[in-house]
């Protein structure tokens, strides 16, 4: 009989008292710059966030697998805005972002080899050893541009024209998935178009 049968269902169980760390900081920073023709924006932003998890694998009270997974992400945010004045019939705003996000992942794990060995998985009884050490790393970049224009058609109808380009591109390496590693990219691209008219009942 299996050793996990007796589990019961819908319900998190396990035999290792978990352990996590958590370390985080960011920063940011707004500055508005008045010109002659609107305000140009500066919206600058960065985070480091470090976690690590020590904890049951296998999610049973059963001792089977157990060990650590760590993120490590550093994130770095720029949006430029310029926008005109507000009080005027045609209103507009452009601008750019971008978004540049590093992460290290890692899972190391270990099994019990007295359950792999003997069905053994008494908790007191384990004997740990390696049976997985996974690191990942992966690179995510965001590019945008975008602008939006604003005409009071009447005191009452607004017309809206708007435009907005994105590019995702993302990179993932995992060093022992095979050989050498096992490298992969893709990039993702999307121009989005708006029009509409608002109609302000007075």
């Amino acid at each position: 009989e299996s050793a996990f049968a007796n589990n019961a269902t819908n319900i998190i169980q396990s035999d290792v008292a978990g352990i996590a760390h958590t370390k985080s900081w960011d920063i940011s920073a707004k500055v508005d710059w008045e010109t002659s023709i609107g305000t140009l924006t500066s919206v600058t932003s960065y985070n480091d966030v470090y976690e690590s998890n020590y904890q049951d694998i296998d999610w049973t009270p059963v001792s089977f697998l157990e060990g650590i997974l760590v993120d490590d992400v550093q994130g770095f945010t720029q949006e430029v805005r310029l926008t005109s004045p507000s009080d005027q019939n045609i209103r507009w705003f452009v601008g750019a972002f971008y978004q540049n996000i590093d992460k290290y992942r890692l899972t190391d794990a270990s099994v019990n080899l007295n359950f792999v060995l003997n069905g053994n998985g008494d908790p007191s009884l384990k004997m740990l050893a390696p049976a997985a050490f996974a690191p990942q790393e992966q690179d995510y970049k965001t590019y945008s541009l975008f602008g939006q224009l604003n005409y009071d058609i009447t005191s009452a109808l607004e017309l809206t024209l708007a435009l907005r380009w994105d590019r995702d591109e993302r990179d993932d390496f995992q060093e022992n998935a095979a050989p050498g590693g096992l490298f992969n990219s893709a990039s993702f691209e999307e121009l989005q178009p708006k029009a509409s008219l608002a109609w302000r009942i007075s």
